[in-house]
């Protein structure tokens, strides 16, 4: 039985990233769960296990043809994600399949927490341009909208 999510995400903040996947591997050999965190490079740690929650989310919609659609999420969870959290801009991402009544595509909502707006700002201006160009490329019939969401 899977513990309560206030209980996981406790869990969660206390571990590292790499015991914490091979706990919950062995755990749930079954279990189809992708968990990130992400902290800024050069020493500077921030994010939800350092007491920081965030402040803003840059929300990504993916549309991709159903045919499309594992490679397309295999490459996301395996390549893309990593490289986003990688820069430091985010504490976390987490993506969310959407389902609808159209069986020819697949549509994603991935949501990256952020410390603010700004961070966000400055992720869009660097990586973010190198990253989406990336996205387009690999996946050239991917419908990509992109906000940016900040708390109030």
């Amino acid at each position: 039985e899977l513990p309560s999510l206030a209980a996981l995400e406790n869990y969660l903040i206390s571990r590292e990233r790499d015991d914490l996947a091979q706990a919950f591997n062995a755990a749930f050999p079954d279990a189809k769960a992708r968990l990130e965190f992400g902290e800024l490079q050069n020493g500077v740690r921030r994010g939800l296990r350092y007491g920081e929650d965030p402040k803003a989310a840059y929300v990504v919609e993916v549309t991709v043809p159903a045919a499309e659609s594992a490679s397309w999420a295999q490459w996301y969870d395996a390549e893309h994600v990593p490289a986003v959290l990688a820069d430091g801009a985010f504490v976390r991402a987490r993506r969310f399949e959407i389902h609808g009544e159209d069986e020819t595509k697949v549509h994603s909502l991935v949501v990256y927490d952020a410390i603010d707006a700004d961070a966000i700002e400055v992720y869009r201006a660097e990586a973010g341009k190198r990253l989406g160009d990336e996205h387009a490329a690999k996946f050239s019939s991917a419908e990509v909208k992109r906000s940016v969401w900040e708390w109030l």
